[in-house]
């Protein structure tokens, strides 16, 4: 009795974990995510590289620092991400308003137009307005870590998988390799926590019959394409259309004969339905990406060059069962991310001979990403053939693919696992029935189960965390501190509107002085910068002040732009005319005789600071931000443009190139040339607009060494005003004589159409997903389905038995 009574208590508890089977996972998971966090309480961390980046920069480098910890490989979350997260911040706080141009990189440079960036992803703006930085990244990590792997959990139990099966495909694709290798990076997070929710909308519509989850599908990929990179987002799109076309094909194949063609039709245009609905939903970051790639420096890499890039050998496939060695480097990082668990790679084997829903997606996505990475025909059709695919900078970003077929194979396969068990353990008791029976019947598969989630989720956990750094301090006083030369040179480029601009330079072999963005941590408009997109003028500017050639800055470049100001490349000479009022350099730099003396005041630079913490110049007649010219050279072609304003004899003070056709009846020079005025009285200067009072004594040119754009609108006296790209880079507005009211805000037709589209999508979707509800609510009616019917299901349906 006894024995029967604890057999009850067993099956109501196994009763009650299965009805509550979501709350288990979710358990489970979260205290994963807890685990791999738990610096975060114990002592006050954070999860970021700044601290480990910032000991090998100036002005934070101390040379008695004999044990300085190796850079870590995810060097980008320090000198791109955490920067940006910064003045995001800083913007939503003081401005209140989402910034759509950043002042402080490249003498200005769009902030939303790319994607590489993910901040307008709608959690990721609600964490930076409501936190300080670093909290805001370590909470967006950890969330997209526990919603990855609930909406992993959620896919299986979609294909029907046990609870054990579904919980180790959860756990494998949340921790997987490429997730915790790349996560702090920030930008995979979306990837991860949604694109498995696509591919179960994608499910649910075809078992179903469902068009709204086939159009909650395309809006999950469109916010998906908000948060992630545009490569990531791209090979998003082309799983989530690829499955719903191997579904819709399927059904095709089948059930020809029995179909309308209206049927037939709905059918074919499934997945094009999918990807319009996702393309309309990201059309508010998607459209101005488009238009600024396109007028970007940015080019392919030629398919020989991507294979010689970061190959994937078959052997590297060994990382499936066995982790890539840490700490990573930066070839690791690239191509030996297949790593889910070494239970989870054996499992899969099983998944992959399993012929059930989900085993095909599971196989498709194996084989397939497997083909594309190993260099085969398939590499070559897909850089061909597949729109946007050679844009991805080494094939290798395709990986994250694979870990969700191994994992999704994985989780089956334990599934197949368990249900062979209990029907041994079943046959077993029919043969000698006993209560011990039964009891091993309950609990064999569940602590078996319990066994392979365990080993899989400490492996993992392991992996994560001697893949990244250690955890630091959280203290805002070791993240990107001022330091003297910084207090110094700030004071120098004044405290409001209008402030002139700094180059941090580099000496090779030595550490770099604020390289890349990390000005943009401290709030200081900068020269130098680092983006993956640049427009080919600025990047040729800035390019030729680094000292190359005229030509060769006029080529296109196939990677991310970063400067490196060199004493030897500098030109020093175009500094003046470039708005640059201050240099910042390493100590070092005191001990070169090209920058002693009366070599130094050749150059037109005067010292002005002297630290440990670096050496700051000042810029010997360096123009204002903005000043007035009269005098005005019309230049047909770029390349004459880049020629003239790179020519030691033009003077910047008496003339300014606009670049363009002149007006009819125009000439070259307006008048004869005036000397600069400075009566320009700034009024504001925010990211997106700024506002002047310019008094001239004649017709004039307001120059404004900003970079251009053509989102840039002008008002003169409430009257808009064309403006003008000038100097090659910069920006322009005539103003009539006497005293003028200048307004500039930035405003891409790109953005606003993208926003209108973007607005209709999601309002449609939601209407779409909200009808039912809608309609209960109305009373109209009588009984109402939960589900709209598709025109593309055939008659009758049929047996879901691999995809």
């Amino acid at each position: 009795m006894a024995s029967c009574a604890a057999m009850r208590r067993l099956e109501a508890g196994v009763s009650f974990a299965r009805r509550h089977q979501y709350v288990g996972a979710a358990l489970v998971i979260g205290c994963m995510v807890a685990i791999f966090f738990s610096p975060i309480v114990r002592y006050g961390a954070t999860f970021s590289t700044v601290e480990n980046f910032q000991r090998s920069l100036y002005p934070w480098y101390d040379p008695a620092d004999r044990d300085p910890p190796p850079l870590a490989v995810q060097g980008d979350q320090a000198v791109f991400i955490y920067p940006r997260q910064v003045f995001l911040h800083r913007s939503l706080t003081e401005d209140g308003r989402v910034p759509l141009w950043n002042p402080l990189s490249f003498a200005g440079h769009p902030f939303l137009a790319d994607t590489s960036i993910g901040f307008a992803y709608p959690p990721r703006l609600a964490l930076n307005w409501l936190l300080e930085p670093s909290w805001a990244h370590d909470l967006y990590v950890m969330a997209h870590l526990f919603a990855a792997g609930m909406a992993m959990f959620a896919l299986l139990k979609e294909f029907g998988s046990g609870f054990a099966g579904a919980l180790l495909a959860g756990v494998a694709w949340s921790f997987s390799s490429y997730g915790v290798a790349w996560m702090m990076l920030e930008l995979v997070g979306p990837m991860l926590a949604l694109l498995p929710l696509a591919l179960l909308l994608i499910h649910r519509w075809h078992r179903r019959r469902s068009l709204r989850d086939l159009l909650a599908a395309g809006g999950v990929l469109g916010v998906l394409f908000l948060g992630a990179s545009a490569e990531i987002s791209l090979l998003s799109f082309l799983t989530s259309a690829g499955y719903a076309a191997a579904l819709s094909g399927r059904d095709l194949v089948s059930h020809w004969s029995e179909m309308s063609r209206r049927q037939r039709a709905g059918q074919a245009l499934a997945p094009v339905v999918l990807v319009g609905v996702g393309v309309a939903v990201a059309a508010v970051a998607l459209l101005p990406f488009v238009g600024f790639r396109a007028a970007s420096s940015r080019t392919h890499s030629d398919y020989a060059t991507l294979q010689r890039a970061g190959p994937v050998h078959l052997r590297t496939f060994v990382r499936v069962l066995a982790p890539p060695d840490t700490p990573l480097d930066l070839g690791s990082l690239a191509t030996e991310q297949l790593f889910v668990g070494t239970l989870t790679g054996v499992l899969a084997v099983v998944g992959f001979a399993l012929r059930r829903p989900g085993a095909g997606l599971g196989r498709g996505l194996v084989v397939v990403t497997a083909l594309y990475l190993l260099r085969t025909p398939v590499t070559w059709v897909g850089y061909h053939l597949v729109p946007g695919l050679k844009g991805l900078d080494g094939f290798w970003r395709a990986s994250f693919v694979f870990d969700l077929g191994v994992a999704l194979l994985g989780g089956l396969g334990l599934n197949a696992l368990l249900a062979g068990t209990v029907s041994l353990l079943a046959r077993a008791r029919r043969d000698r029935p006993s209560p011990s029976g039964a009891l091993a019947r309950a609990l064999v598969p569940g602590l078996l189960g319990a066994v392979c989630v365990v080993a899989t989720g400490w492996q993992l956990l392991s992996y994560g965390r001697g893949a990244n750094p250690p955890f630091q301090e959280r203290d805002a006083a070791r993240l990107f501190p001022s330091t003297p030369v910084i207090d110094q040179a700030r004071a120098a480029l004044g405290p409001g509107p209008g402030r002139g601009r700094l180059l941090a330079m580099t000496i090779r072999g030595l550490p770099p002085a604020l390289p890349l963005a990390t000005g943009m941590a401290l709030d200081l408009p900068m020269a130098d910068g680092y983006e993956p997109l640049m427009s080919r003028h600025s990047t040729a500017l800035w390019r030729v002040v680094q000292g190359e050639s005229l030509a060769s800055a006029r080529s296109r470049i196939p990677y991310t732009f970063g400067t490196a100001f060199t004493p030897s490349g500098l030109r020093t000479d175009l500094l003046p005319r470039l708005g640059v009022q201050q240099v910042l350099a390493p100590p070092e730099l005191a001990t070169d005789p090209g920058w002693q003396g009366r070599a130094l005041a050749g150059r037109g630079l005067r010292p002005t600071y002297s630290g440990p913490d670096g050496i700051l110049y000042e810029v010997d007649g360096a123009l204002p931000r903005a000043f007035t010219v009269t005098a005005a050279e019309w230049v047909r072609s770029d390349d004459e443009a880049l020629r003239r304003f790179a020519d030691p004899s033009f003077d910047a003070r008496a003339s300014v190139l606009i670049s363009g056709e002149p007006p009819v009846g125009g000439a070259g020079a307006s008048t004869a040339p005036v000397e600069a005025s400075s009566g320009v009285e700034w009024r504001s200067d925010q990211p997106d607009r700024l506002r002047m009072t310019v008094r001239a004594s004649q017709p004039s040119w307001l120059v404004l060494l900003d970079t251009w754009e053509p989102g840039w609108k002008a008002t003169v006296n409430g009257r808009e005003r064309p403006v003008r790209r000038a100097d090659f880079s910069f920006r322009a507005v005539q103003v009539p004589a006497g005293t003028s009211d200048v307004s500039l805000s930035y405003r891409p037709i790109e953005l606003a159409a993208g926003a209108g589209v973007s607005l209709v999508a999601m309002t449609a979707v939601a209407l779409a997903l909200s009808w039912p509800f809608l309609r209960r609510r109305a009373g109209r009616g009588g009984r109402t389905t939960t589900s709209a019917p598709s025109p593309s299901r055939p008659p009758g349906g049929h047996r879901d038995d691999g995809s």
